[in-house]
């Protein structure tokens, strides 16, 4: 029994030994991009690097070295996909990308994409589609522009902003309570549910059950549907 379970033993450690000796870093230049559009089921981490501006870096297997396709429009967007032999894969290595500034991200992707620490910007736009997670960590902005349009994908923010424009169609979850904004309006179109943080006012608009929790005491403004409920 001793020998057997040696035996087995000596095999994982060399299993294990051989899956990190065929990892490596791959370093990708892709070019600078003020635009990211992540696809498929990528999983994409981004940051404002003076050092690595326009580079894409991921760890894997070499089985994984050609999982994710990108292009660069060169007018400053860059789309980050997954091969489609890799589609279904749910162990894909998470990608680093890294520009001089950003303004706008779209995600149709089902896995998470994190955008940390944003560069200041006059507007920010951000964009899910679909079942996906898309975090923004850091915003400061003057203008937010936070969109979920169809399915039951989660939008996760923080940091602060003038004026935040929240727009919502389908079931998902928009959770920007720790944005805080002086202004807040609110479109929605679905039974999804809202988390903001108006310091000043909330205007809500639009049709469907969505419900809408609020910190502070903003001045309130309600048409249509949706249903307010403070959180303090």
């Amino acid at each position: 029994m001793t020998k057997q379970f040696i035996t087995v033993l000596l095999t994982v450690i060399m299993s294990v030994a051989a899956c990190f000796a065929d990892s490596k870093t791959y370093t990708l230049s892709v070019g600078d991009f003020t635009c990211l559009k992540a696809l498929n089921n990528a999983n994409v981490i981004y940051r404002s690097n003076p050092d690595s501006i326009g580079y894409a870096v991921f760890e894997a297997e070499h089985r994984y070295a050609k999982a994710y396709i990108f292009s660069n429009n060169k007018a400053g967007t860059l789309k980050i996909e997954v091969a489609p032999e890799f589609a279904d894969d749910d162990t894909l290595p998470t990608v680093y990308v890294y520009s001089q500034f950003i303004n706008k991200i779209e995600s149709s992707s089902t896995s998470t994409v994190f955008i940390d620490t944003p560069t200041p910007c006059p507007l920010l736009k951000a964009k899910l589609i679909g079942n996906g997670r898309l975090i923004i960590n850091n915003i400061t902005a003057t203008t937010a522009e936070i969109n979920l349009s169809t399915g039951n994908g989660t939008i996760v923010a923080n940091g602060t902003c003038s004026h935040l424009k929240i727009k919502t169609i389908g079931t998902g979850v928009i959770q920007t309570d720790e944005l805080i904004a002086t202004d807040v309006d609110c479109m929605i179109l679905g039974t999804g549910s809202i988390g903001c943080n108006p310091r000043t006012s909330l205007n809500v608009k639009g049709i469907g059950s969505t419900k809408i929790y609020y910190k502070g005491q903003p001045q309130i403004k309600k048409s249509g549907g949706g249903t307010l409920i403070p959180m303090d």
